[in-house]
């Protein structure tokens, strides 16, 4: 089975724009001429039970790894049967196609779980069911749902700040593409098996990514708690997870080797009097926490900036060269970063701790340490103490706890060697992201074209 581009002469003007032409033979109808509507349950988080009836909500269909195309047993949450009385029209069937009703994005506009299991499954907090009335080739349009293309009727109609949100009227008001009907089934199958490949192929680069982030890892944990001289004599650390350190090696508070002549040599970033409408093209870095990596360097990919004048006036949480920082709440604690020399001022969130060191020790080093598991167990040690949200308070990041060598030349050398020797691993991890990337980009428009009629599916 393969997918043709189609002669010009089989195709027609839809007289829509997003659409182009498509082939003579397929019409265009609204959405509400062939969808019923349900909302999902009215539930809360705090519904939420470790077992129960299943539920698919709009957190889940927002996920990454969703392929709108199935339903990944993953996705799944529970709750009490007690609440399954609150509407049994939530109750999905085979072929449901269930849009998540909110979306922090344009991009996530329209996206939505095919429900292809027979396990009971009730649509959750946050979600549209649309019901095809006739089943039979449901899963056509969970691909036809997919292409950007059709998304776009969505988000001209999308409204919202911060939040914007997909209603059964903007649904019904949408138009589809509706192919001849012996023409449904060889789609569905011909992009089930080309996009089965490429998800395996993607899943495949995203296995090596984790290998290679691990290997990385197992790197910099070696050189920052072994050293590079394999012959050193070595002592129990007396933390039973690093095991054993050379024997001239100290574990230390990072208080230890802070700046003691600068004001706020450990501390964090501004808490809220800077606003998102203050964010500039160009002025001072706005160091936040998505500029953060996993022991990378800083990514300025996205940065923002702000004012000279707004900078002043938080002037506490200034950051310099060789600065180190670390993300201090929620999920991404464990992310770091190090000021890098190309930029001389900056300033930061609350979201983001800093650490200036004392001129006796290499920045780099440290930032290493941070980086490795002997950081990121130490932060999350202390973030779970919370009984809300993971968070790093910067009196209990005093407490953290450095390797340190006997000697300022052994932590260059470990420096240089670890610039020397991680690159690779970034270089790999970079190669299969772009692979993903590629992929991911091939996959979005062979489903549109199919979708689209614009190639046609012959045996």
């Amino acid at each position: 089975m393969k997918a043709i581009m189609r002669d010009e002469q089989e195709m027609k003007d839809s007289g829509i724009e997003w659409i182009g032409k498509i082939p003579a033979s397929w019409n265009i109808e609204r959405m509400k001429n062939q969808f019923v509507y349900n909302k999902g349950l009215n539930i809360t988080k705090a519904d939420l039970v470790d077992e129960g009836v299943a539920v698919i909500s709009y957190g889940q269909i927002h996920a990454k790894n969703n392929t709108g195309t199935t339903l990944n047993p993953e996705f799944l949450r529970y709750i009490s049967p007690d609440n399954i009385a609150i509407n049994d029209k939530s109750l999905l069937n085979m072929g449901d196609i269930v849009f998540a009703d909110t979306s922090e994005d344009y991009d996530g506009l329209g996206n939505a779980v095919y429900m292809d299991s027979d396990t009971e499954t009730y649509a959750g907090y946050h979600t549209i069911i649309a019901r095809l009335k006739n089943i039979d080739y449901s899963k056509y349009f969970a691909y036809l749902f997919k292409s950007d293309a059709w998304r776009e009727q969505l988000r001209v109609r999308a409204s919202g700040i911060k939040v914007f949100s997909v209603t059964q009227r903007m649904l019904n008001d949408v138009t589809l593409i509706m192919p001849e009907k012996n023409a449904i089934r060889p789609i569905i199958s011909y992009l089930d098996d080309r996009c089965g490949k490429i998800d395996a192929l993607i899943a495949e680069a995203k296995a090596s990514i984790e290998e290679y982030k691990e290997l990385k890892q197992a790197v910099i944990y070696e050189a920052v708690t072994k050293g590079l001289d394999k012959n050193v004599e070595m002592k129990d650390s007396g933390v039973e997870w690093i095991d054993n350190i050379p024997a001239n090696w100290n574990l230390v508070k990072i208080t230890r080797i802070l700046d003691k002549n600068h004001p706020y040599a450990i501390g964090d970033g501004d808490h809220g009097s800077i606003k998102t409408d203050q964010y500039l093209d160009s002025g001072i870095p706005f160091i936040r926490v998505q500029n953060l990596g996993w022991g990378t360097a800083l990514n300025l990919e996205n940065v923002v900036y702000i004012s000279e004048e707004d900078n002043k006036q938080i002037q506490n949480s200034t950051l310099r060269p060789n600065d180190i920082l670390f993300a201090k709440t929620g999920a991404t604690i464990g992310k770091t970063a190090i000021m890098p020399d190309n930029i001389p001022v900056a300033n930061t969130t609350s979201h983001v701790g800093k650490i200036t060191l004392s001129k006796e020790h290499n920045p780099k080093y440290v930032f290493y340490v941070l980086s490795s598991q002997v950081g990121y167990r130490q932060f999350w040690d202390i973030a779970l103490q919370k009984t809300t949200r993971p968070e790093l308070s910067i009196e209990e990041t005093k407490s953290i706890k450095i390797l340190l060598p006997h000697d300022r030349s052994i932590e260059d050398d470990i420096v240089s060697y670890l610039d020397d020797k991680l690159p690779v691993f970034d270089q790999l991890i970079e190669t299969k992201m772009a692979l993903i990337e590629d992929l991911e980009a091939y996959k979005k428009s062979l489903i549109y074209e199919v979708v689209t009629g614009k190639r046609k599916v012959v045996e």
